[in-house]
């Protein structure tokens, strides 16, 4: 899940501080960083990016990219997933292109989770998010009602998975 590198539209209480042209080149750096990283594991890769009108595979000349489809992040969320899962066999993880940090471990442990019958993954992170999610079938619903960018962001999530009967992991941070 990524944004195409704007300034001004990306990073942007970063850019309080930077400046928009700054947090932007980092955003980009950010974008290019991971891409690099993902190339080198054995998972396909498709980069899912906002606003949908924009030319994001010249940030990522040959890489597989689609637009983002849906009013929030969790309509996107929930597309872009449930694309994935349409289009081939899962299960499917989703990422932040603003954490380019996560270790292929943590990826590697999630996709394992899902392969040894878990329905839902979350990575936690600790502003109450969640860094990664991975589902071995579209779960729309797991995606409605939540108030994203908040502090509640995980356990809303936990909570509607489990009111679905999944069986969820959560990795660690």
């Amino acid at each position: 899940m990524a944004k195409h590198p704007v300034p001004g539209r990306v990073k942007t209480r970063l850019a309080a501080a930077l400046g928009a042209d700054t947090a932007c080149a980092l955003y980009r750096a950010f974008v290019l960083d991971l891409a690099e990283r993902l190339a080198a594991l054995p998972y396909a890769v498709t980069w899912v990016y906002t606003p949908p009108d924009a030319p994001f595979a010249e940030v990522l000349p040959g890489a597989r990219c689609r637009p983002q489809r849906g009013r929030d992040l969790g309509e996107r969320l929930a597309a872009a997933i449930g694309g994935e899962l349409a289009a081939g066999p899962g299960p499917v993880l989703a990422i932040g292109a603003d954490a380019p940090h996560v270790p292929a471990a943590a990826l590697a442990e999630a996709a394992a989770a899902l392969t040894r019958g878990a329905d839902v993954v979350l990575g936690p992170a600790a502003d109450g998010g969640y860094y990664l999610i991975g589902l071995r079938n579209p779960a729309p619903g797991l995606f409605t009602g939540i108030a994203w960018s908040t502090a509640g962001v995980l356990q809303a999530t936990l909570a509607r998975a489990a009111a679905a009967c999944a069986r969820s992991w959560r990795g660690t941070t």
